[in-house]
């Protein structure tokens, strides 16, 4: 009979010649029959857990003789067994060889298997993900209006060391969008179009506004400075809690002006005026965790005082945070009417000043020596909306001064871009805070802000239309309600 041989057979050969020897050795009077019974020692040859089967024998060519029903080996079996062993020569060693190659040869493919399946599935995921996030990016980001990346550039504001760009961006507005992942958005647009300023506070978005501009800084802080705030503190309590806060802004959201009540219902609820030292290390303390870093920028007194800005102890102690590298300078955030006229009594710690101004209120002017402080404004587009409304009413007073000015006063975004070059005309060694969350008017206001400036003769004349604009609808305007209500505005 011809048989080839795998590992298994020639194991099962030797075993059969062992099997027989310690039998026969064990056995002298055994005969030439040994019951398979007898051979005790066969499961210290073999390491199989069940007995020497019919099949085995015959797979290699031995007959399997039965006689009343019990099994026997006989010697004649060893014989045969031996002399294939002999037969089959050196070539045992080569056949275990073949079939442990084959064996690695099945592990491999199959590790290879399971990488490949993984490979499929992460790239499934991956693309997955891919997918939602182009799809998120085209459905809220579309419509951007195209600009070059990085058009702003940096420069030094004396009398400070802030090095960053002319226009400041307001994150007031950024938990007002539908999620975290499109304020983030809103963020990325506005870094890759140049802006590295970001002004924030410890109050805005019921406290949670940190925590998404550190999101975003997370990779950027060196590229980057930050204002933040203290002495206004968010609602505490049900009043703050997020779960209840995302539940009404969902509720709310297609009724504009129930969402604008409760959110003014909302900030009425968080306290204002703690400017006390340790308030202010606390504040500063959860700033800095929330903005996952280890120093600010600019540190400011939120709504607060020039009583309130002398208080000695609180100079002191934030003295001492500059000194431990938290801060690196320290400011009045502040509307005009709260210093009243008395900026100039400020201490020298407080070299940066913010505030509102715009073409109506132009409340930089009135500050006395402005040159000794960075001075930060904002709210560069609140009175947009009345402006508007009084061109639609004086048509005729509108071309006059479109010839004046040199703009056509008529085209709907002629006023937005006169007010933001107003307050640039008017802050020119200063930063000049804005705040959207469209992105079209985000890239608008940049490239507004990087093309040629109007000279002083374009402004005064936009000053002088301003004022008889005014003065023709009888206003008594007061720009203080309007701060940071519009899409566009600079933020408080």
């Amino acid at each position: 009979m011809t048989f080839e041989f795998d590992a298994f057979g020639f194991e099962f050969l030797a075993q059969v010649v062992e099997v027989v020897d310690l039998a026969v050795e064990n056995n002298p009077t055994a005969g030439d029959e040994i019951p398979h019974g007898l051979v005790p020692q066969r499961r210290k040859i073999e390491n199989r857990q069940s007995p020497v089967t019919q099949a085995d024998f015959e797979r290699l060519g031995l007959s399997f003789p039965q006689r009343d029903g019990s099994r026997i080996i006989r010697p004649a079996m060893r014989e045969r067994a031996s002399g294939l062993l002999q037969n089959a020569g050196g070539d045992l060693a080569i056949t275990r060889q073949n079939a442990n190659d084959a064996a690695h040869l099945r592990c491999f493919v199959a590790f290879f298997v399971r990488l490949f399946v993984l490979l499929v599935v992460s790239f499934h995921l991956i693309a997955k993900m891919v997918i939602a996030r182009l799809t998120d990016l085209k459905s809220h980001g579309a419509q951007r209006v195209s600009c070059s990346p990085r058009s702003m550039k940096k420069q030094i504001f004396h009398p400070t060391t802030i090095a960053t760009s002319r226009l400041g961006f307001g994150c007031i507005q950024l938990t007002a969008q539908k999620s975290q992942r499109e304020a983030l958005s809103v963020l990325e647009q506005v870094f890759s179009l140049g802006i590295t300023h970001f002004d924030v506070a410890r109050a805005y978005g019921f406290g949670r506004t940190e925590g998404i501009l550190g999101e975003f800084l997370r990779h950027k802080r060196n590229e980057v400075t930050v204002t933040t705030k203290f002495g206004i503190q968010p609602p505490s309590g049900l009043a703050g809690n997020i779960f209840i806060i995302n539940a009404l802004k969902r509720v709310l959201r297609p009724f504009p002006g129930l969402t604008r009540r409760a959110q003014n219902r909302g900030a009425a609820m968080g306290k204002s005026g703690i400017f006390t030292p340790d308030s202010a290390v606390m504040s500063l303390e959860t700033s800095l965790r929330e903005l996952r870093t280890d120093y600010v920028d600019i540190f400011l007194l939120h709504e607060a005082t020039v009583a309130d800005a002398n208080h000695e102890a609180l100079v002191e102690t934030l003295l001492n945070q500059v000194k431990k590298g938290k801060i690196r300078h320290l400011g009045l955030g502040s509307a005009l009417e709260k210093l009243r006229g008395e900026a100039d009594l400020l201490p020298a710690a407080y070299d940066v000043l913010q505030l509102n101004d715009n073409a109506v209120d132009r409340s930089i002017t009135k500050l006395p020596d402005r040159d000794r402080r960075l001075v930060i404004t904002h709210s560069a587009f609140a009175p947009a909306q009345l402006l508007r409304q009084a061109l639609q009413a004086h048509s005729q007073m509108a071309r006059e001064h479109s010839l004046r000015i040199g703009v056509d006063l008529a085209e709907p975004s002629a006023i937005s871009f006169l007010l933001l070059r107003f307050a640039l005309w008017s802050n020119p060694k200063g930063i000049v805070l804005f705040s959207s969350k469209d992105p079209q008017h985000i890239a608008a206001n940049i490239r507004e802000a990087d093309s040629e400036p109007f000279d002083d003769a374009q402004m005064r004349r936009f000053v002088e239309f301003v004022d008889q604009l005014l003065e023709a609808i009888g206003s008594n305007l007061d720009v203080s309600d309007l701060h940071g209500s519009r899409d566009r505005s600079g933020s408080s």
